[in-house]
């Protein structure tokens, strides 16, 4: 069995710290709108990764090698990833601010300040930021609004302003289907007709098995609320 390893409050605070500012320092470089890059060597022959998303950066960290560092790394990550999850962006700020609130908490409590005292502080504190922000917020509706905003994701004006047109003209429940070609150009087209969220009955009826895609005319589509037994 492995010896068991029990540290203090201090002890454990410091390392919970070094494991934060660890993943939060590492996800620093791509903070803001054209953000950094971050380079992941892989252990195998492959190319290393210029990663500039922090989602993506967080989910290839497994371990920091140091099991004491690794519950700080590991909540960073998780926080990043539930923030991806729910907004799709941000994970760099969430860390950062994290990163930041954990070290001045850990400073004043060190310093004497109640614990709940300051949590319940840090609470009102983000009920007042986030009116504020609300306060401030216009929609983004027009198709340069839009690839503006895409610019800030993809880093890239062509494609960008390739999904702001998309993203206008489509609205935001459109279904977008993206293909990777080995072209130098983007292209685009925009196909009339529905999408309804399902998956195919069986891999045999794919016309274009190595897309798993099955193209299909003149058919009739049938509704249906029950289950299918028999057709």
């Amino acid at each position: 069995m492995p010896k068991p390893h029990v540290v203090n409050s201090t002890q454990a605070n410091q390392q919970l710290k070094w494991g934060i500012d660890a993943l939060a320092g590492l996800l620093a470089p791509t903070f803001g709108p054209i953000g950094g890059l971050v380079v992941n060597e892989s252990s195998s022959n492959r190319q290393p990764e210029l990663l500039s998303d922090s989602a993506t950066i967080a989910h290839r960290i497994i371990s920091l090698g140091s099991p004491q560092q690794d519950i700080g790394a590991m909540l960073i990550r998780s926080l990043v990833r539930q923030v991806g999850e729910q907004v799709g962006d941000g994970g760099t700020m969430t860390a950062l601010l994290a990163r930041a609130i954990y070290n001045e908490g850990l400073r004043l409590v060190a310093a004497g300040v109640n614990p709940m005292a300051l949590s319940n502080g840090v609470n009102e504190a983000v009920s007042i930021v986030l009116s504020a922000l609300q306060s401030q917020v216009r929609p983004v509706e027009t198709e340069n609004e839009l690839a503006g905003l895409a610019l800030t994701l993809v880093n890239k004006r062509p494609l960008a302003a390739v999904l702001g047109e998309m993203c206008y003209l489509l609205g935001p429940d459109a279904h977008i289907i993206i293909e990777n070609h080995v072209a130098p150009f983007l292209q685009h087209r925009y196909l009339a007709g529905a999408h309804y969220p399902a998956r195919i009955a069986s891999r045999h009826l794919y016309t274009r098995p190595e897309q798993k895609r099955a193209a299909v005319t003149g058919t009739l589509i049938a509704l249906i609320d029950d289950p299918l037994t028999e057709a």
